[in-house]
């Protein structure tokens, strides 16, 4: 039985991989003016460039509500790792795309909680500061 489970969760890993390669191949489309792509391809050498960078950082966090940095958009230079990492931080932040029923791709990643109980001095700190003696 635990098995049965085990594919399952892999087939819908599997099938949350696919829909984000397949988003970020349409941002990819867009942005090189190609249709022609394959999800192993390296973005810079199929016409990407540092110029694309940004563009590709800010799409590709519109469209998965994610905080991708510029630096991610050269360390996973093709769509198979690229969507492994933006997976990998949905998981990090809610459960993975497809995990339960009415997970959306384009669904808000819920921020994290702030520490409460602890002001700084702007929020209403009440202990004032020491006056130095002798000056």
């Amino acid at each position: 039985m635990k098995s049965r489970d085990t594919s399952l969760n892999e087939t819908v890993t599997d099938a949350s991989l696919n829909k984000i390669q397949h988003k970020i191949s349409l941002i990819w489309q867009e942005l090189l003016d190609k249709a022609d792509i394959s999800k192993h391809d390296n973005f810079f050498e199929i016409g990407g460039d540092s110029m694309l960078v940004l563009p590709m950082k800010d799409r590709l966090n519109e469209a998965f509500s994610i905080e991708c940095t510029p630096v991610d958009v050269f360390r996973y230079p093709s769509i198979n790792v690229m969507a492994k990492h933006i997976q990998s931080l949905q998981v990090s932040h809610h459960n993975p795309v497809g995990l339960e029923g009415n997970a959306r791709l384009d669904e808000p990643i819920q921020q994290k909680p702030t520490l409460t109980g602890r002001k700084s001095r702007s929020q209403g700190a009440k202990k004032p500061f020491k006056k130095l003696s002798g000056r």
